[in-house]
C-alpha cells in the first residue's frame, strides 16, 4: 500500500472523512478508466437518457449537467457521430431539440453498468454485509445532507435574483415617472412663454 494512503484514524475529524472519502472515489474511478470506462462525459449522458424512458429535452440534460452549452453541444456530437444518440426537433415546439438513446446506445450503458459492477464488487469486497449495510445508510443521510444544502442554495439564489430584478424594475419605474414629469414641466414652461408672448 503507498504511504500517501495512510492516515490517522485515530482522532476522526470532517477533513478526516472527506480525504477518505475522496479516495475511496478516486480509486473507484481509477479502476472504471482502467476497464475501458475513459469517456466517464459521454457515458453518463447515456445513462441519464436510459434512466429517463430513453429520451430527454437538450435543455434539461444541460441543467443535470451543469455545463456549458457549447461543452454539451461537442459531447453530443460526439456520441451522435457514434451513432448512440439521435437528436431531433420537439414535434410540438421545433424551438426545442429532444435527444434519443439509440440501440447502440443502450447496449453501451449495459457495458457501462457491467464495468460498474465489477467495479463495486471489487471496491467494496473486504466488508460483511453488515458494514455495507451500514456504509449505505451513512453514505445516503450525507448525500440527503447535500441535497438539502444544494436546494437551499438554488431558493436562495433564485430569491436573489428577483430581489435584483424588482429592485431594477423599480428603479426603470422611478426614472420613468421623473421623465415624465420633466416633460411636463417643460410644457408647462413652453406654455406659459407662449401665454405672455401673446398678451
Amino acid at each position: 500500500m503507498d504511504t500517501d494512503t495512510q492516515i490517522n484514524t485515530d482522532a476522526v475529524n470532517d477533513e478526516v472523512l472527506a480525504t477518505l472519502f475522496h479516495r475511496a472515489a478516486k480509486f473507484m474511478m481509477r479502476a472504471r478508466h482502467h476497464k475501458g470506462h475513459a469517456e466517464h462525459a459521454q457515458m453518463r449522458v447515456l445513462s441519464i437518457l436510459q434512466n429517463n424512458n430513453n429520451a430527454m429535452n437538450q435543455r434539461d440534460l444541460l441543467e443535470i449537467l451543469n455545463v456549458r452549452s457549447a461543452s454539451l453541444s461537442e459531447l453530443l456530437g460526439k456520441l451522435e457521430h457514434r451513432h448512440l444518440i439521435e437528436r431531433n426537433r420537439d414535434a410540438q415546439d421545433k424551438r426545442n431539440i429532444v435527444i434519443f438513446l439509440t440501440e447502440q446506445g443502450s447496449e453501451a450503458v449495459k457495458a457501462i453498468k457491467a464495468v460498474k459492477q465489477d467495479s463495486a464488487s471489487t471496491m467494496f469486497a473486504t466488508l460483511s454485509q453488515s458494514e455495507r449495510e451500514q456504509l449505505a445508510e451513512l453514505l445516503q443521510k450525507v448525500n440527503h445532507s447535500f441535497e438539502d444544502q444544494v436546494t437551499k442554495h438554488r431558493a436562495h439564489n433564485n430569491g436573489e435574483h428577483e430581489h435584483r430584478h424588482e429592485h431594477e424594475q423599480n428603479h426603470v419605474g422611478r426614472h420613468t415617472r421623473d421623465d415624465f414629469h420633466h416633460m411636463d414641466m417643460r410644457r408647462h414652461s413652453r406654455g406659459g412663454r407662449r401665454d405672455r408672448n401673446e398678451e
